[in-house]
Parts: C-alpha cells; sequence; structure tokens
C-alpha cells in the first residue's frame, strides 16, 4: 500500500481535534469522511495510523488511538514553520 502524506495529516489534525483523548479506529475513520473528500477504507486508515505509530506520533497499540507528546511537538512544529507536512 502506498503512503498518503494527506491522510497521515488528516489523522493526526482529526486526533488533535477530538474533544476525547483517545478515538476508536472506526471512530477515526468517520471523521476522516467528514472532513475529507476522500472516504478511506479501513485497511488504508490503519496502515497510516501504523505508520504514524512507527514514527511515535500516534499510540497505535490498540483499537483506540491518540497523539503522543512528539505528535503534538510535530504538528506544533509543522505550523511555526508555516507548513503543516509529513
Amino acid at each position: 500500500m502506498k503512503r498518503n502524506p494527506s491522510l497521515l495529516l488528516g489523522i493526526l489534525i482529526a486526533l488533535e481535534d477530538s474533544p476525547y483523548e483517545e478515538l476508536a479506529t472506526i471512530d477515526l475513520k468517520e471523521t476522516l469522511k467528514e472532513t475529507s473528500e476522500s472516504d478511506y477504507t479501513m485497511s488504508e486508515v490503519l496502515h497510516h495510523i501504523h505508520l504514524l505509530g512507527d514514527r511515535g506520533l500516534v499510540d497505535s497499540s490498540s483499537n483506540r488511538h491518540r497523539l503522543t507528546d512528539a505528535g503534538h511537538d510535530h504538528l506544533e512544529a509543522a505550523r511555526q514553520k508555516g507548513r503543516v507536512s509529513l
């Protein structure tokens, strides 16, 4: 499966914007569906959550996911540079 930078960023932002500490995979998928023009498959969402977990940006150790401190730092640093990308 190819890496999709837009999906990676969408996951980080969705977790950051959530009023909850953690989101279940299905809730994250639905949030992404509401906030983007793409309807990602569950497989795509899970793969990209695991990629973010590999980087330490998201805790992906269960079916509930949260943004780690490193994930918050990554988004903050990207915004300070004037670009939010991965």
